[in-house]
């Protein structure tokens, strides 16, 4: 009889370099301990600017070859709100647009999902995550 699959833990944070880092930090602090209850799956959302979607991808390429067991899923782009009068505006906004991107890739992973863990910014996915049954 096959085994059960190993269950998922969905990462999804803010588009920046620093929430990127911290994410992946705490993805390998996981993964080192010893214990290997679940899998790790970073969605990756595609940064605003060419700039900050060049470090992004940066840094998921050296994560990618570091050999640990981290899957990195990158949702489509969005088109950034053209109307945020302020930057906490336009990073809500622009967050909130990648949820039905966010609810497909949960809703499609190939094992079961434990929980979908977000970082400040993310909170929003939160009903995302009701929506799908899924603890986050």
């Amino acid at each position: 009889m096959a085994a059960a699959p190993t269950p998922t833990l969905v990462l999804l944070q803010e588009w920046g370099v620093g929430h990127l880092m911290s994410m992946l930090e705490s993805c390998k602090r996981l993964l080192l301990c010893g214990r290997r209850a679940f899998s790790i799956t970073l969605l990756v959302m595609r940064p605003p600017t060419a700039q900050a979607t060049s470090q992004v991808e940066e840094h998921v390429r050296r994560e990618a070859a570091s050999g640990l067991d981290i899957r990195f899923h990158r949702l489509p782009a969005v088109d950034p709100p053209a109307d945020a009068a302020v930057v906490e505006d336009f990073i809500a906004r622009y967050i909130q647009l990648h949820a039905p991107h966010v609810r497909d890739a949960v809703a499609g992973m190939s094992c079961p999902v434990a929980a979908l863990v977000l970082d400040l910014f993310a909170a929003p996915m939160v009903d995302v995550a009701r929506g799908l049954g899924v603890p986050s």
